[in-house]
């Protein structure tokens, strides 16, 4: 009996120890189920570590987006400086059109001023020609004075003539004369010839 007293005593010991060990897995296990909570509140801020990474990525992205949107604010500044630019050289076009239009108006101003020098040049041919002319008209005035004169020339040696004539006929009438005396004397002689 004693026996199998000690032998039950010696189960109950080792049914206790069993406990103990089953106590100390059981702690184990809620240590176990402690750990897993832990970890999975690792894994949850992993996850939330993850999503914050994610949003830095996407603040990255935002911040190059940003970047992106400066460096197109200044292309667009960049154009806008360009087309005030290219209006500056539209405006200079403009300008160089109507200096290329004044040298052309001044060219035109110079021509026409030649145009008139040359009319003044021939204005004042003209005025020479007209003086030309007045010189021919006292030219040829002087020439019919100088038929004139010689037409009285003719006309003074014509005179003469007639009066070398007219001398010529005083002398025939005074040896008319003379021949009638003549003959008046032989008249008488012959008739004083005859008387006696």
């Amino acid at each position: 009996m004693v026996t199998a007293v000690l032998e039950l005593l010696v189960l109950v010991a080792e049914v206790l120890e069993l406990l103990v060990l089953v106590a100390e897995v059981l702690e184990l296990l809620v240590l176990v189920a402690e750990v897993l909570e832990l970890l999975v509140l690792v894994a949850e801020v992993l996850e939330l570590l993850v999503l914050v990474a994610e949003v830095l990525e996407l603040l990255v992205l935002v911040a190059e987006v940003l970047e992106l949107l400066v460096l197109v604010a200044e292309v667009l500044e960049l154009l806008v400086l360009v087309a005030e630019v290219l209006e500056l050289l539209v405006l200079v076009a403009e300008v160089l059109e109507l200096l290329v239009l004044v040298a052309e108006v001044l060219e035109l101003l110079v021509l026409v001023a030649e145009v008139l020098e040359l009319l003044v040049l021939v204005a004042e041919v003209l005025e020479l020609l007209v003086l030309v002319a007045e010189v021919l008209e006292l030219l040829v005035l002087v020439a019919e004075v100088l038929e004139l004169l010689v037409l009285v020339a003719e006309v003074l040696e014509l005179l003469v003539l007639v009066a070398e004539v007219l001398e010529l006929l005083v002398l025939v009438a005074e040896v008319l004369e003379l021949l009638v005396l003549v003959a008046e004397v032989l008249e008488a002689t012959f008739s004083f010839k005859i008387l006696k």
